[in-house]
C-alpha cells in the first residue's frame, strides 16, 4: 500500500531546498495544524507544479476573501516521507481547491 497525505486546508506549501547550488535536494514541503510532510522531488517537478499553479490562478476568478497572512516561517528539519514519482494536479470547481 501506498502512502497517503490529504490535506484539505493547508497552513503551508512551500519549496525548500537543502545543499549547495549544484548539489541540491527539493522538497515540497505541506503543513495543517499538526500535520507536515516533506516530499523529495526533482528540479523539472517543482518547475511544473509551480507553472500549472501560476497557469490556474490566473484562470480563476478573483477571491472576495481577504487572504491569509503571508508571514511563514522555515520548515524544522525533516526527513522525506518519500520520493515523488508522477503526479498529476487539477483544480476541482466544486469545492474550490486546487
Amino acid at each position: 500500500m501506498g502512502v497517503f497525505f490529504q490535506f484539505d486546508d493547508v497552513d503551508a506549501f512551500t519549496t525548500v531546498t537543502q545543499g549547495a547550488p549544484g548539489q541540491r535536494v527539493f522538497f515540497l514541503y505541506a503543513r495543517q495544524g499538526n500535520v507536515s510532510v516533506a516530499v523529495k522531488c526533482e528540479k523539472q517537478q517543482v518547475a511544473a507544479i509551480a507553472d500549472f499553479l501560476r497557469t490556474a490562478m490566473a484562470d480563476l476568478e478573483p477571491s472576495t476573501e481577504l487572504p491569509r497572512s503571508l508571514s511563514f516561517e522555515t520548515p524544522p528539519p525533516f526527513e522525506a516521507a518519500f520520493v515523488l514519482g508522477p503526479i498529476a494536479l487539477g483544480y476541482d470547481r466544486e469545492n474550490d481547491r486546487l
